[in-house]
């Protein structure tokens, strides 16, 4: 299983303006380009940790071959499925519809689709012969959870400090328990 961004969102969860007060560094533009690198490498760390997509993206989710049943989709939320198109074993690419092939049931934390029937069968030992391309995120930054956007500020900040290799054996707890125990009731949990 494989997970692509195929587009990427155009905004972030946290403004740059959040950020820099973030670093306590308001009045001072010389840190921005590092901050807006900063603010994506965080969201990228929160998203990895929970499965969700911050804002809307176009995601694939590649797989060798159907399963038996039902296809999670590995992230959350999801808005709409694009396409679910494979390899059959003639190595065409074919394109299955809602309704008459699978049905879709995209709400929640662990968004899936199902086969009417039965899969169909793909082409054999071809990586990537199953495609289901679809539109994952919240619609804006405003609905973004404020946990979730605090998370990524808390690591936004963890990684503006830490310039050099981190100190090990200190008794202070690091940030990170913070962004962990902020994104937990967000982080999927598949059975």
């Amino acid at each position: 299983m494989k997970l692509i961004t195929v587009t990427a969102p155009t905004e972030e969860p946290v403004s740059l303006d959040d950020a820099k007060a973030q670093v306590s560094i308001i009045d001072d533009t010389s840190h921005d380009g590092r901050l807006l690198r900063l603010i994506k490498t965080a969201r990228l760390q929160a998203e990895a940790h929970t499965g969700m997509r911050a804002l809307t993206q176009t995601v694939r989710l590649e797989l060798d071959t159907f399963p038996a049943g039902a296809i999670d989709l590995a992230v959350y939320p999801v808005a709409s499925i694009s396409s679910v198109q494979y390899d059959d074993t003639n190595n065409v690419q074919q394109t299955l519809v809602l309704n008459t092939d699978y049905y879709s049931d995209i709400s929640g934390m662990t968004p899936r689709i199902l086969p009417v029937d039965s899969w169909p069968d793909t082409k054999d030992g071809k990586p990537g012969a199953v495609r289901i391309t679809m539109v994952c995120g919240f619609t804006s930054a405003e609905l973004v959870p404020e946990d979730f956007s605090q998370a990524v500020l808390m690591r936004l900040a963890e990684l503006f400090d830490q310039t050099t290799e981190s100190v090990q054996g200190t008794m202070t707890a690091p940030a990170s328990v913070g962004f962990e125990l902020l994104l937990a009731p967000h982080r999927r949990m598949v059975v």
